[in-house]
């Protein structure tokens, strides 16, 4: 969600600076044609979107995902074998464009490309222009308009958001766009959540334009953007929000649960984690300040538990990284990873002023942005917001993606939850969530005191 300098320390990292190893991945400029939703003779829809591989990446509306590479003209084969055999895709030329899939058992689905309606764009945002992208339903009405504000990912936004595949056929528009420093956007890539958020702002006023009539507008914002499209919201206005297995804290909260989680994971008891809230209070101190002070404090917790056994099982956001990185080296390298993170950044007044529709989505196992806390924060803010809806699908990780554990203990990826998709697209068109959904836990906020609705209960 925020910095991650993975597993190794971040000496390895020190030359790529920023997010890791490697800098930013390549896009392709426009929408390919094979890309786009399709109807499946099934009744499902399926989106199809580019990868910068020049293969394809698929989700059915149902959560069934995988990435393809082509085998030949117009076939595409996943990566791996899927669940239950390997899955297979063709898709037609440009000029005849259709599909056929065959699911993991051998079952073949026909389908016919949505002549959805794509309008590119580049707008001015905070301090640049920005590269956008509106995908209207075919013959171009839509019921409403959702924009897109992706995490921390240095990529393009534009052309691999796959919510621009998949809602155009329920008659929701989407607007994607790249951030500030990725894909075709001008600028320097930031976490500041006040710059990030006034570009969600001109983004969804670059909506509005293009569409050019009356449309409910509002915000879908996943990992990191659980932070930033609600400040959006709050700041610019907005006829509904989505955040997607964000969190209700700040930044530096990230890591603490994230190293809470690592030794409860590991077996460890609350007197190892109350040691280890010494760690992370002293880790934070060195972040919020852009690594100028919190060292004497870092120097004394390395100190104080340096033989500690459960140290080992620590990783959390960055925690692991200090501690095991001199502190010397830390001073040096740490500002090439500072890329203006809002790391005071506390959301919860932000939340508490959101009136519109508001829906939280939270992963069930999610290893990046554990929801204890976050679900807490959000049932407290319940009580005087009719309008927050909140929904956990357990069994799930970051980003919502149902997963297996593989022989070395990592949880790889398999399929989103089945009724993540059709619940953005339900609220978005509805205002509210259902307060049953197959496969997940619900939390629909309490009736106000003396309602009809109270008093049945």
């Amino acid at each position: 969600m925020v910095i991650r300098a993975g597993s190794s320390p971040l000496i390895a990292c020190a030359a790529a600076a920023l997010l890791g190893c490697g800098g930013p991945k390549p896009i392709a400029d426009n929408l390919a044609c094979e890309a786009g939703a399709y109807q499946m003779a099934d009744g499902r829809v399926m989106g199809l979107v580019p990868r910068d591989d020049g293969g394809l990446r698929y989700v059915f509306i149902t959560g069934e995902t995988g990435g393809a590479h082509p085998i030949a003209d117009g076939v595409f084969s996943t990566e791996k074998e899927a669940p239950g055999g390997e899955a297979k895709l063709f898709v037609g030329d440009c000029d005849n464009q259709s599909a056929t899939f065959w699911d993991p058992s051998g079952a073949r689905i026909e389908g016919e490309r949505l002549q959805t309606i794509v309008k590119e764009t580049r707008f001015q945002g905070v301090d640049g222009e920005r590269a956008g992208r509106l995908v209207l339903p075919p013959g171009g009405d839509a019921k409403a308009i959702v924009v897109s504000v992706h995490g921390s990912e240095r990529w393009s936004g534009r052309t691999g958001e796959r919510l621009q595949a998949l809602m155009p056929a329920y008659g929701v528009g989407v607007f994607a766009y790249d951030k500030r420093g990725t894909g075709d956007s001008d600028g320097k890539y930031t976490q500041d959540f006040d710059i990030l958020s006034g570009d969600a702002i001109a983004a969804a006023k670059e909506a509005r334009r293009l569409y050019g009539r009356e449309v409910s507008i509002g915000y879908w914002g996943g990992s990191q953007g659980g932070w930033v499209a609600p400040l959006a919201a709050m700041k610019g206005g907005a006829d509904f929000v989505i955040a997607a297995y964000g969190l209700a804290e700040g930044p530096l909260a990230e890591d603490r649960e994230e190293v809470l989680l690592d030794l409860r994971r590991a077996g460890y008891d609350e007197d190892v984690l109350a040691a280890a809230l010494e760690v992370t209070d002293a880790t934070a101190r060195v972040m919020r300040s852009d690594f100028n002070a919190g060292f004497e404090e870092l120097a004394a917790v390395k100190e104080k538990f340096k033989d500690a056994a459960w140290l080992g099982a620590i990783d959390g956001e960055f925690t692991g990284d200090f501690m095991s990185t001199p502190n010397w080296l830390i001073k040096i390298i740490g500002p090439f990873f500072d890329v203006g993170t809002s790391w005071e950044y506390d959301p919860r007044p932000t939340l508490e002023a959101i009136n519109v529709p508001h829906l939280w989505i939270l992963a069930g196992d999610d290893t990046e942005a554990p929801h204890e806390r976050t679900l807490e924060i959000l049932r407290d803010i319940q009580k005087t917001k009719p309008n927050l809806d909140i929904v956990v699908f357990p069994n799930t990780e970051h980003g919502l993606y149902e997963y297996v554990v593989d022989d070395e203990g990592v949880p790889q990826p398999v399929r989103f939850a089945p009724a993540y998709y059709p619940l953005i697209r339900d609220f978005i068109l509805k205002g509210d969530a259902p307060e049953t959904i197959n496969g997940a836990e619900t939390f629909p906020a309490p009736a106000p005191a003396g309602s009809a609705a109270a008093d049945a209960r």
